[in-house]
């Protein structure tokens, strides 16, 4: 397993949009994708973590250099 984990600041309101965004995820059937998640801080409710996993490094690189 190889990914990302990440810090976003999102602005209030945007989180239906973050919700949306994330959930097509999917169905991009992007190679080697395995999972993603978001994670709502309870200190400041614009704050998010996301994790996404890919089944391996060169998957990963692919999808990270990948100009779509």
């Amino acid at each position: 397993m190889y990914g990302t984990v990440a810090r976003m600041k999102i602005k209030p309101g945007m989180e239906e949009k973050l919700k949306q965004d994330m959930a097509r995820y999917d169905d991009l059937k992007i190679p080697g994708f395995v999972s993603s998640a978001v994670y709502r801080m309870d200190t400041d409710p614009n704050e998010f973590y996301l994790t996404v996993v890919f089944k391996d490094k060169a998957s990963y690189h692919a999808n990270a250099n990948d100009p779509k």
